[in-house]
């Protein structure tokens, strides 16, 4: 799979690519085998890795990028899911 452009929706490590929000960098530098991969994130939703990887490029689900992968916080997937519980 190429990699996206710089402008692409997955923000690098520490921005959120939202305004308003705290950078992650610190968290993701302290937990970094507590982050979730896309596929784990997919399978705790019940849908295919695709699903996970539009609800992260339309900003639904925050990520960041840790080398060449998306990352995400288990909060950050438990917000999602209480925020839109039936949205998937």
């Amino acid at each position: 799979m190429p990699r996206p452009p710089s402008g692409a929706p997955f923000p690098d490590l520490g921005d959120t690519g939202q305004k308003g929000q705290k950078p992650r960098e610190p968290i993701l530098r302290m937990l970094p085998e507590m982050l979730l991969s896309v596929a784990q994130v997919a399978e705790r939703l019940g849908v295919n890795r695709a699903t996970a990887y539009g609800l992260i490029a339309r900003g639904e689900l925050p990520a960041a990028r840790v080398g060449t992968v998306l990352r995400i916080l288990p909060t950050d997937l438990e917000a999602n899911v209480r925020r839109s519980p039936s949205a998937l």
